[in-house]
């Protein structure tokens, strides 16, 4: 797995298209972030902040999001594998991913 420091703010970065698969992004800022095509299978994404990002056709197969914020409307768990195009697969949600707060 590809270590990132813990908590590194990326908020309004362009992501598009990047690889990365099993990089641990515990605890990173992606607040309005450009992930569009971003391959980030069996990511840790534990307390990352997706609020606003773009998460279009991003692939989240086997990504651990326990305590994700997730851009307002974005559901992960009713989607069966795929919103906005993203391709959740067999995502791990332990403990509860959760949605923006307003």
């Amino acid at each position: 797995m590809t270590e990132y420091p813990s908590g590194q703010d990326l908020s309004g970065h362009d992501l598009s298209g990047a690889d990365l698969r099993h990089a641990n992004l515990t605890g990173h800022d992606l607040s309005g972030a450009n992930l569009t095509g971003a391959d980030l299978r069996d990511a840790n994404l534990t307390g990352v902040n997706l609020r606003d990002a773009n998460l279009t056709g991003v692939n989240l197969r086997g990504a651990t999001t326990r305590d994700t914020v997730w851009p307002e409307g974005f559901s992960p768990e009713k989607t069966s594998g795929v919103a906005n195009g993203a391709d959740l697969g067999r995502h791990d949600r332990r403990e509860g991913s959760r949605p923006a707060q307003e």
